[in-house]
C-alpha cells in the first residue's frame, strides 16, 4: 500500500515519524509530501496532482498540519478523491474543520451541544456590537482559521472586541504570524468561560481513543499549545460521547475535539480536522500513532 503524508515540513520534529515507522514496519510505502511542492496542473482533458512535478501516486493520503494551505490543498485533495485516492481526512470535511464559522454551523445543523459562537468579519461595522452584545461579559476572539492559541485574545466587553477587530485589519503585517492570520478576514467571537481547564478528546474511526485534561496557567486562560499550565490523563464517558457526536457531524476519519464544561455540561469549544497526538499520547500513554496508522492501512474501502 502506498500511503503519503501530506505536511507543512517532513524535515520537521513536527512530523509523525512514529507514525511512518509504524506504516513501514507493516510494509507500506509511505511518502512523506511537503505541501507547498503540491501543484494541480490542467491540461485539455487532463488534470493532475503533482510533487515537485512529479505525479503523486498513493493509495491513502493523510493530511497534517495544513490549514493555511487550504485554498490549494483542498481541490487537489478533491481531485485525488474522486480518482479513487482515500483522503483522510475528506477534503469536504477538513475545509469545514479548519474555519470554526463552517465548524459552528455543522455542530448546530447535527444538534451537537456547543459554545455559542458568532462569526465576524476581521474589520467589521460599529452596528455588529449589537450583535456582539448577546453573548454578554468578557469575551474570547478566536481567528477562524488558526490553530495551537495563535491570534486569541480575551477582552472585556462587545465595545472592546470591535476595537480589537478594527485595529487588526489596519495593521497586516506578514511578518507577523497572527496578522498573517488575521488577512482570512474573519473571527469568531465566544463567552469567556471561566473554568480554567478543558479536555481535549482523540477521535480515531468512531472511536474516542484517547483524553486529557488541560489546565491554564494563572497568567494566560489558553489552554492549548505552548500556553497551558499542565496536561493529566482523564476519562468521562459523556466527553468521550460528544467528541465522537462532534467528529461525525463535521464527517472526519479522526479528530481532536476540545471540550469544555458550561453550567456543568459538556460543550463543544473546538474540533481540530489536523490535530497533533504527541503531547496526549505521551500523557495518556496511549498509541495514538500505532491506532491511527492500523485505520490507515485499513484502506477504508
Amino acid at each position: 500500500m502506498r500511503i503519503a503524508i501530506l505536511d507543512r515540513d517532513p524535515a520537521a520534529p513536527t512530523y509523525p515519524h512514529d507514525l511512518a515507522a509504524h506504516l513501514v514496519a507493516a510494509g507500506a510505502h509511505v511518502q512523506p509530501v511537503i505541501a507547498a511542492q503540491l501543484a494541480v496542473t490542467s491540461f485539455g482533458n487532463s488534470t493532475s496532482v503533482t510533487v515537485a512535478g512529479q505525479p503523486l501516486l498513493a493509495d491513502v493520503v493523510l493530511t497534517r498540519a495544513v490549514a493555511l494551505l487550504d485554498d490549494l490543498i483542498g481541490p487537489a485533495l478533491t481531485l485525488l478523491e474522486q480518482q479513487g485516492v482515500w483522503i483522510c481526512n475528506p477534503p469536504a470535511a477538513a475545509s469545514i474543520a479548519r474555519d470554526k464559522v463552517r465548524t459552528a454551523i455543522a455542530l448546530a445543523s447535527s444538534g451537537v451541544r456547543a459554545v455559542p459562537t458568532i462569526g465576524v468579519a476581521c474589520a467589521p461595522a460599529r452596528d455588529i456590537e449589537r450583535c456582539l452584545t448577546s453573548l454578554n461579559g468578557p469575551l474570547v476572539i478566536k481567528p477562524a482559521v488558526s490553530g495551537g492559541g495563535v491570534g486569541v485574545v480575551k477582552v472585556p466587553d462587545a465595545t472592546a472586541a470591535v476595537l480589537h477587530l478594527e485595529r487588526l485589519s489596519n495593521r497586516l503585517d506578514f511578518t507577523d504570524q497572527e496578522l498573517v492570520i488575521a488577512s482570512a478576514c474573519h473571527y469568531v467571537v465566544q463567552p469567556f468561560i471561566p473554568a480554567g481547564r478543558d479536555y481535549r478528546v482523540f477521535v480515531i474511526d468512531g472511536q474516542a481513543v484517547a483524553m486529557s485534561q488541560r489546565t491554564a496557567n494563572e497568567k494566560d486562560f489558553r489552554t492549548n499549545g505552548p500556553y497551558a499550565l499542565s496536561d493529566h490523563p482523564y476519562w468521562d464517558d459523556e466527553f468521550a460521547a460528544l467528541g465522537i457526536q462532534a467528529t461525525a457531524a463535521l464527517g472526519l476519519d479522526y479528530a481532536g475535539v476540545d471540550v469544555i464544561e458550561v453550567d456543568g455540561r459538556p460543550a463543544v469549544l473546538e474540533v481540530n480536522g489536523w490535530p497533533g497526538y504527541a503531547k496526549t499520547a505521551m500523557i495518556t500513554g496511549v498509541d495514538i500513532a500505532g491506532l491511527l496508522a492500523a485505520y490507515l492501512l485499513t484502506g477504508h474501502r
